[in-house]
């Protein structure tokens, strides 16, 4: 099951799938339509600090999707994600900020 709980806190049952929708706001409130040149990023890491990505998944459409591949070896436990967007100008800018993605425990993975 995935879920995003507390505001950005993330929690997926390890080997589930995820899907969310990331959709972004100019600092008037209105959409913001990206350029050909953005490149959004969503991010795992055991720790901010960690130079390894646990996952690392290029933003397409607004969707991100997290497959069952992705967490099925990670052990149960807190990590740290963000979401950063890099601007065809090479603007930088983190539109969520770090923040607790959770792998939660799983019985049945695999199962059918």
């Amino acid at each position: 099951m995935f879920q995003i709980i507390a505001g950005s806190a993330m929690e997926l049952t390890r080997g589930d799938t995820g899907r969310f929708t990331v959709s972004v706001q100019n600092q008037d409130g209105s959409p913001y339509s990206p350029a050909s040149g953005d490149v959004m990023v969503f991010s795992v890491k055991k720790s901010v600090t960690d130079t390894e990505y646990l996952i690392h998944k290029t933003i397409t459409g607004g969707q991100v999707i997290i497959e069952p591949e992705d967490t099925q070896s990670l052990p149960f436990g807190n990590y740290v994600y963000d979401i950063q967007l890099t601007l065809e100008n090479g603007d930088v800018n983190t539109i969520v900020p770090p923040s607790t993605f959770t792998v939660c425990g799983e019985v049945s993975y695999g199962e059918a």
